[in-house]
């Protein structure tokens, strides 16, 4: 438990519970509650009325909320993180349902490399509806299809021993194709383009120690 405070205070969106759009003519809101904010409740104004519509515990504390940007009126679909797992949620007419869901202990038994570490970002693609990217506090990153629950690509950037918890922080982000992701740490940002044959690529940029007060330098 203290390992994970430390590690929160570098989450990008952590405080980020909170998503207000509209669904089926009607304002929606989604936010996290509860007394470790583990709580999701969706609530809305339907028939000017403001009523919870579905409220399910997520058993970890929420940390991100994100919504796609392919959503509709009739199809809005969002993305939870928590501390430990993501849930893919879709709400379509009236039904309010999870497309897709990774809790990382069981998947830390099948993917070793995740290694019971933490998400601290993920991001839903604007390409593909259920698609969606993650990067966890130990270097691991994947781009998944939610619809069909695969793991279109994975890997990991290697972590040297004694890392500090600040430079674990990692954030992710789709390019401008659905197959190109950046990888965004203390020390560089790294864009990915997934391909059969995947090479390692090179910093785009590498960002020095803040303490020297240097200018970033830009690598080619």
């Amino acid at each position: 438990m203290k390992k994970n405070r430390e590690y929160e205070q570098y989450d990008p969106l952590k405080g980020n519970s909170l998503m207000v759009t509209e669904w089926m003519d009607c304002e929606c809101v989604v936010f996290s509650a509860g007394p470790s904010l583990s709580s999701l409740v969706i609530a809305s104004n339907m028939e000017s009325k403001n009523t919870i519509q579905h409220a399910v515990d997520l058993r970890y504390p929420i940390r991100q909320i994100h919504q796609s940007p392919l959503c509709t009126k009739e199809l809005v679909i969002f993305l939870v993180r928590t501390t430990s797992s993501i849930h893919v949620f879709k709400m379509k007419g009236k039904e309010i349902a999870i497309v897709d869901e990774i809790k990382f202990p069981q998947l830390s038994r099948i993917r070793s490399a995740v290694d019971y570490s933490m998400p601290v970002h993920a991001e839903l693609s604007p390409f593909s509806e259920y698609n969606y990217v993650y990067v966890t506090n130990n270097g691991y990153m994947a781009l998944m299809d939610g619809l069909n629950h695969r793991t279109q690509y994975d890997d990991k950037e290697p972590m040297p021993v004694g890392t500090s918890y600040k430079a674990r922080w990692r954030s992710c982000s789709f390019g401008i194709m659905q197959t190109s992701v950046y990888i965004v740490s203390p020390q560089s940002i790294k864009l990915y383009t997934f391909r059969v044959s995947v090479l390692s690529p090179p910093p785009l940029f590498f960002l020095t120690s803040i303490l020297n007060k240097k200018k970033p330098s830009l690598l080619f």
